[in-house]
């Protein structure tokens, strides 16, 4: 018995399909009803496979739905899909005719929630901290006193009118390179890379640099994306000049900033600390004429204080003995102050000199050369100073040495007085009550000796 399983109803119209034929044309339908839509999800699952086709699963509390990233899309993606991350998709309905799978075609996503430069920076910076490019092992120890500075930064940008003052007044002795760099937009981190590349081959040719200030003024976060691009992290690692970062204001923080060597808050703030060093070797510098006056005079009271003590002390028992060791100590005392007066003044004219070169370099303002005429008219005033104290105080020594001459036994032996002394032991008689009759005695006279002796002693008072 045959049964018609289609019943009576068939016509010849009706179209019986194949399997491929209705998944064809499903797709087709598909396709054409939703071929450029969005569609917002939270990633479920990612997987790429070697092909580098990216297979995920996209679902809401309530469906899931299986969706494709090919290669050739995936490539424009600048940054990973992760498990969990809420998306935008934009993609066309299609379905995978083989399996007869319903599925997302994606063109592009986006994260939600999470900007895209924030899911780029915190992805970034996991994987170059798990690569230690922000241990402080390897960074570089910034110069106390750099001589030659490298400006990295644009040359129409505010990060430029901001430094140039502070560096030009303050220290305009140290040499300024500056190197145009574009600091935001497409073309940005790769002008950086080429900049601080340059930087380093002028090093290399020129005289070196001592640091490289990367700079420039504030912005949003897509105006400062540059600094936190791949391209400019690894340049900056690689470069072999200490480099000091300057991105942006106080509240903003970039990759850049924990790769350099050191970082400031802000342009102005990175120029000022270039320059503290600087300025207390020059405060130092200037108070030196001051202090070296000061030791000088210490040193000379010093010694006059030895003379006035030399002074005070018996000397009749040894006269001539004490008069030699005085008149040696104050010939080594002269010795002594010539050599270290010397030394000083040597010293200080050789460290002087030897900035008078930097200091007449040009300045970008005019009053670089006022300062360096000015500093050389102290050179000339110090070393008057000293040569003039240097006078003074010799001749304020042999004024001492004529004192201790005029004070001395044998000037008062050769005014007619004498020295008398017992014979047996050498004492010196400063009464007659010392002596007595027939004892021997020695006269110490200016030009020689006396040996007597005592036939009779007369008190004062009584009558020979």
């Amino acid at each position: 018995m045959n049964i018609d399983l289609l019943g009576s109803t068939k016509t010849m119209s009706d179209q019986i399909y194949t399997v491929s034929q209705l998944n064809s044309k499903v797709r087709g339908h598909l396709e054409q009803e939703f071929s450029n839509i969005l569609v917002e999800g939270e990633i479920s699952s990612w997987k790429v496979y070697p092909s580098n086709h990216a297979y995920l699963v996209l679902k809401d509390s309530n469906s899931k739905i299986n969706a494709v990233m090919f290669a050739g899309r995936r490539k424009s993606l600048d940054f990973i899909p992760e498990v969990g991350m809420r998306v935008l998709v934009k993609c066309s309905v299609t379905l995978f005719e083989r399996e007869g799978r319903f599925q997302l075609s994606v063109f592009s996503l986006e994260p939600l929630g999470e900007g895209i430069l924030d899911v780029k920076f915190r992805q970034l910076r996991e994987k170059l901290e798990l690569e230690g490019l922000f241990s402080k092992e390897r960074k570089k120890v910034l110069p106390i006193r750099p001589g030659r500075i490298i400006l990295v930064t644009s040359r129409e940008g505010a990060a430029l009118r901001d430094m140039l003052p502070i560096l030009s007044m303050r220290i305009p002795f140290v040499e300024l390179t500056i190197i145009h760099t574009l600091v935001q937009g497409e073309y940005a981190p790769r002008s950086i890379e080429r900049a601080i590349q340059v930087a380093e081959e002028n090093n290399r040719i020129n005289s070196p640099a001592d640091l490289i200030i990367l700079s420039r003024g504030g912005g949003s976060n897509e105006d400062l994306s540059a600094f936190n691009d791949e391209i400019v992290i690894r340049a900056i690692a690689n470069c072999s000049i200490p480099i000091l970062t300057a991105i942006g204001h106080e509240v903003d923080s970039s990759l850049s900033d924990l790769v350099s060597d050191d970082f400031s808050s802000t342009p102005t703030a990175a120029a000022e600390k270039v320059c503290s060093n600087w300025d207390v070797f020059l405060e130092r510098f200037m108070r030196f004429p001051s202090e070296m006056e000061r030791y000088v005079k210490m040193f000379l009271k010093n010694r006059k204080d030895e003379v006035a003590f030399y002074e005070r002390i018996k000397i009749l028992e040894e006269p001539a003995l004490f008069i030699q060791e005085l008149q040696q100590k104050v010939d080594m005392l002269f010795e002594s102050l010539s050599k270290e007066t010397k030394y000083v003044l040597s010293g200080f004219t050789n460290r002087a000199f030897s900035i008078l070169p930097r200091l007449r370099v040009v300045s970008p303002l005019s009053l670089h050369s006022s300062k360096v005429k000015t500093i050389e008219e102290y050179f000339e005033k110090i070393k008057i100073s000293i040569e003039k104290i240097f006078f003074v105080k010799n001749l304020e020594v042999e004024n001492l040495i004529l004192r201790l001459e005029s004070v001395s036994p044998i000037s008062i032996l050769a005014r007619g007085y004498s020295l008398t002394y017992r014979a047996k032991d050498n004492s010196l008689i400063r009464s007659i009550r010392q002596v007595e009759n027939q004892e021997l005695l020695q006269i110490k006279l200016s030009d020689g000796e006396l040996d007597c002796r005592v036939e009779k002693t007369n008190q004062k008072g009584e009558t020979q």
